[in-house]
């Protein structure tokens, strides 16, 4: 796919302007710009060219609508973008794209994962050099589910990596 410019955006607003009601648009449009497709083409109206497209950013409100209510349109392994969009609208008075608004979910889900997979454990480790003969050291374990893990030491002696094998029920098995 060639990548659209401002000569390609203004030739599909003004064909659209004349095509609007047509069901064919796309089709109708293509004909004209031969080197997309008419989804290529109805993706870029409907996801950036569409004025009624609001390009601000998402309110602290909408996020939180966004991460709330989500899951409810959830229909079996789909989400159904377009009718979240349309409710949004109607609450909000914008209308977001579904493409910006499934964007800003996987995005919040990538960094929802990352957050809940580094855990910091903290032991203690008995050191006859240390006065209460106590020690605290710490682990960061990184384990996005695939096993092993490989997590650090920390100490006054520095940084050592180390490696685990992690089972569902707890077990940890270190090398």
């Amino acid at each position: 796919m060639t990548g659209f410019d401002e000569k390609d955006d203004e030739t599909i607003k003004n064909l659209m302007f004349h095509f609007e009601k047509r069901p064919d648009r796309f089709v109708k449009i293509s004909e004209f710009m031969p080197k997309y497709t008419p989804k290529q083409l109805s993706n870029r109206w409907r996801d950036h060219l569409d004025p009624n497209i609001c390009k601000e950013a998402f309110t602290e409100d909408e996020k939180r609508y966004i991460i709330e209510r989500t899951p409810n349109y959830r229909k079996s392994n789909k989400i159904c973008w377009k009718g979240l969009s349309s409710d949004m609208e109607k609450i909000f008075n914008r209308r977001h794209s579904n493409h910006k608004i499934k964007n800003y979910w996987n995005a919040n889900q990538r960094r929802q994962k990352k957050k809940n997979s580094k855990l910091t454990v903290t032991f203690l480790l008995n050191d006859e050099n240390e006065a209460n003969g106590e020690k605290k050291s710490s682990a960061s374990i990184k384990n996005d589910g695939r096993i092993p893990v490989t997590f650090l030491l920390n100490d006054e002696n520095g940084e050592k990596e180390s490696n685990a094998s992690i089972y569902n029920d707890g077990r940890s098995l270190f090398k």
